[in-house]
């Protein structure tokens, strides 16, 4: 009686193996196949029209969110996207992480946004008073000189003034 239930269990183990092998021996097609598609598909530029049209489509989606919510969407379905061109499994934690990281991303990117909007508020509010010209010129000297009145009295400074007085003086007389 024992040895017919140890042939059982060896049957059992042997039909399980010969199940498994065969499992992994499909999976291996499947990702063979898959692989033979994704290098026909590069061959013949398709793979780079479907990233193209994921990425218009993910972009005309993010029309009308703020700068740090369509960074944080973009970032997230265009990697999303990546993975399934590519026929890599995401496990609904893989989806989370993807965007947790991309919130992250959209919150430096709106912050980003906002100093550059109140950096742009002062230098405003510095520039009022002056001159078209001046203004001008204090706009193209920001990266250099973050303060106005630096810009203004520095060399470059002086030296556009001297280019927009010359360009001034060439033009002729309208009559």
């Amino acid at each position: 009686m024992m040895e017919r239930i140890g042939n059982k269990a060896r049957l059992k183990l042997s039909k399980a193996k010969t199940s498994a092998l065969a499992i992994a021996a499909s999976r291996s097609r499947k990702e063979a196949e898959a692989l033979k598609t994704l290098a026909r598909e590069a061959a013949l530029g398709v793979a780079q029209m479907k990233q193209q049209a994921d990425a218009t489509r993910i972009q005309s989606e993010a029309i009308g969110l703020s700068v740090g919510a369509a960074t944080a969407y973009i970032a997230a379905q265009t990697r999303i996207a990546d993975a399934l061109r590519a026929k890599q499994p995401l496990t609904e934690k893989d989806i989370a992480q993807i965007k947790v990281e991309a919130a992250a991303l959209g919150e430096a990117t709106q912050a980003a946004e906002r100093a550059r909007i109140n950096d742009q508020i002062r230098t405003d509010r510095r520039t009022v008073l002056l001159s078209t010209d001046d203004v001008a010129i204090a706009q193209q000297l920001r990266g250099i000189y973050p303060d106005v009145s630096q810009a203004l009295a520095s060399s470059e400074a002086a030296a556009m003034r001297f280019n927009m007085s010359s360009a001034t003086s060439r033009r002729p007389a309208r009559i």
